[in-house]
């Protein structure tokens, strides 16, 4: 196995960086599309984990983050520049291959 999706919700980061390493994943999706609202706190915490599975050598898509979200972080000046994401979950699985 070398992609995993995870809806984020259900797992705690220091599960996901276990499972990251158990399995030698190249890729993490973390499926958002359950999030009606993510705050920067929230935000900033999603991508300080993508930070750690990067730093365990696997790349993180963020998928199904919706358009309210995004125009909503966006406006509270979050740098969205440098995320890597998707559409839904089946975009960010043929991003990563599968």
């Amino acid at each position: 196995v070398q992609t995993c999706a995870l809806p984020i919700f259900s797992y705690l980061n220091s599960r996901v960086l276990e499972v990251v390493q158990a399995t030698k994943l190249r890729w993490v999706i973390l499926d958002l599309s359950g999030m009606d609202v993510i705050d920067d706190r929230e935000f900033a915490e999603l991508i300080k984990l993508r930070d750690k599975i990067k730093l365990m050598g696997a790349t993180t898509i963020l998928a199904g983050l919706k358009p309210h979200v995004i125009v909503a972080l966006d406006t509270l000046g979050t740098d969205l520049s440098d995320i890597k994401s998707a559409r839904d979950l089946d975009q960010a699985l043929q991003l990563a291959g599968v």
